[in-house]
């Protein structure tokens, strides 16, 4: 059995690999630190080292750990459908971005959501106002991660119409107003209390459909609806780590055993 001072000498002898000039052997020694219990105290204790290289890699480290804790919270929470659309998108986009946090997308929304926040809001109102912030559907140039990450939509004002509904539905809940995502001619739509459709991609349009016309989508089948346009996205722009992430984490969710699904994911 490892004593505790045995333990602690490991531990110790792994924090200075970390400062290693060889970043193959400052990696190697991180990934056994990832292994072990106890990291949020060392992290703490380290996080503001004198010495910049070291302070780096327990930021790397701590980075590498929140995002593992986020993706098993999402996947738990999708599992038990104890999830909103917005908190599942905005998560999706923090755990494959290592730039964002979920604080910071949620303060992205809340510079659109402060201006315009109200008791009530009108479909109208909800419509005229993300036109005059510049909201509008991406369709030129073929599928972009950019265009399903919310941070990016939020920041950049144009994106994916399953994206900017998802923008638009949370905007409106705040504001006591709900809509639902449907499928309307082969795009993706919000459909308010009154049935009223709002086709995002013909610049907001409101008209009145018939119910055979369109189709509610449900919340897990959005989600697996942005994975999978997130894998096209990837291996459109050829990042194939980012198409191994999107594909597991779909696969995760569904039950599907990547090994088995044949190349290039297993034999």
């Amino acid at each position: 059995m490892i004593t505790t001072a045995e333990k602690q000498k490991r531990t110790n002898a792994l924090i200075n690999l970390l400062q290693d000039d060889n970043g193959a052997v400052a990696s190697t020694a991180m990934e056994q630190l990832l292994n072990q219990e106890g990291l949020d105290a060392l992290i703490a204790a380290l996080q503001d080292s004198a010495n910049p290289v070291l302070r780096q890699r327990i930021h790397q480290i701590s980075n590498i750990i929140m995002r593992r804790r986020l993706r098993r919270s999402l996947l738990e929470r999708i599992a038990i459908d104890d999830i909103t659309l917005w908190e599942a998108f905005r998560d999706i986009n923090v755990y494959t971005d290592t730039q964002r946090s979920v604080s910071h997308v949620d303060e992205l929304f809340e510079e659109i959501n402060r201006p315009f926040k109200r008791r009530r809001a009108s479909t109208l109102q909800i419509v005229s106002y993300l036109r005059e912030c510049g909201f509008h559907a991406t369709t030129a140039g073929g599928a972009k991660i950019e265009h399903y990450n919310v941070a990016e939509v939020l920041e950049y004002r144009g994106g994916a119409a399953l994206a900017l509904a998802v923008i638009a539905q949370k905007l409106g809940n705040a504001s006591g107003w709900n809509a639902t995502i449907g499928l309307y001619a082969g795009n993706y739509c919000l459909i308010d209390a009154n049935f009223h459709l709002i086709d995002i991609a013909a610049d907001w349009q409101i008209s009145r459909v018939e119910r055979s016309k369109y189709h509610i989508c449900a919340r897990r089948d959005l989600i697996n609806c942005l994975l999978c346009s997130l894998i096209v996205a990837a291996n459109n722009e050829g990042l194939l780590r980012d198409f191994y992430i999107y594909s597991k984490l779909f696969a995760d969710i569904n039950g599907i055993d990547l090994k088995a699904a044949g190349a290039p994911f297993g034999k």
